[in-house]
């Protein structure tokens, strides 16, 4: 008896299908198939539904029309600004005055 729930359970498990996983421990077990039917069926339920329930939701993803989050604006630069530049960042020099 326990055979035939555990492999109608574990099969459903696997498949998420509910009737194969109850043919396939039935076929299984052959001649003793048809006795264990009740019992298969009630571990396919029993197991489906668990495994239903337990398994985590998947992740909802972003609409594609709704707001974006925000890019990290660039950090701002402390201390002294050294000479020839306008905004601190040596490799952008100030622009040079007007002739």
């Amino acid at each position: 008896d326990g055979v035939a729930m555990g492999i109608a359970a574990m099969s459903v498990v696997m498949l998420r299908l509910p009737l194969t996983s109850v043919l396939l421990a039935s076929l299984l077990l052959a001649s003793d198939g048809l006795a264990v039917m009740p019992l298969v069926i009630v571990a396919v339920v029993v197991a489906y539904v668990l495994s239903a329930r337990l398994t985590p939701s998947p992740a909802a993803e972003p609409a594609a029309d709704g707001p974006r989050p925000a890019a990290d604006p660039a950090p701002a630069v402390t201390g002294p600004v050294p000479a020839g530049s306008s905004d601190g960042h040596p490799d952008f020099p100030a622009p040079s005055p007007p002739r």
